[in-house]
């Protein structure tokens, strides 16, 4: 599956993608908000190979993309979107950027295209995502792609997790 937009190109993960996702799930900027990370090398070839076993899955609940750019093929980032049952009634939308690509809307055309794309598949499935309470950069991003604040959830910590709040958003 291909996803194309004025600057980017979405499409499957192929193992030529895992020293890209290396380069930038070993940063722990990217990370510091997330529940894994930084990531090994090994670890990036397992998502590799989960994206490869999640794309055969009948039914497929669980799409992994990475972000490429259009005018130079470098992969800066991966998205995805997780089917939360196999009714199909909900969708979770997650994504990283490499920080060499911040601030320059890709992670908004990017999700824009993911939102747009679970759209127009023939269920009707409620979209959401969520992030870091201090996380403002993805907060921005998902504003800006169309998804509104539904609440603060409390979490339970995990090791790698510094705060007990997470925003919710969902496309209304």
């Amino acid at each position: 599956m291909i996803i194309e937009t004025e600057r980017l190109i979405i499409r499957e993960v192929k193992e030529s993608d895992i020293l890209h996702l290396y380069e930038y799930g070993k940063n722990e900027e990217v990370v510091q908000y997330q529940d894994w990370g930084p990531t090994t090398l090994e670890q990036s070839a397992e998502f590799y190979h989960r994206a490869v076993k999640s794309s055969q899955a009948i039914p497929r609940l669980s799409y992994m993309f990475v972000i490429e750019l259009r005018e130079c093929s470098s992969v800066i980032g991966d998205i995805g979107y997780f089917i939360s049952n196999d009714r199909f009634e909900e969708a979770e939308v997650g994504y990283n950027i490499n920080p060499k690509y911040w601030k320059k809307g890709y992670a908004t055309e990017a999700t824009t295209a993911i939102v747009n794309h679970i759209s127009q598949r023939p269920e009707k499935i409620s979209i959401f995502a969520t992030c870091d309470v201090r996380n403002i950069g993805s907060r921005r991003v998902l504003e800006k792609s169309g998804f509104v604040f539904e609440k603060a959830e409390s979490i339970k910590p995990k090791e790698r997790i510094r705060t007990e709040k997470r925003l919710l958003f969902r496309i209304s």
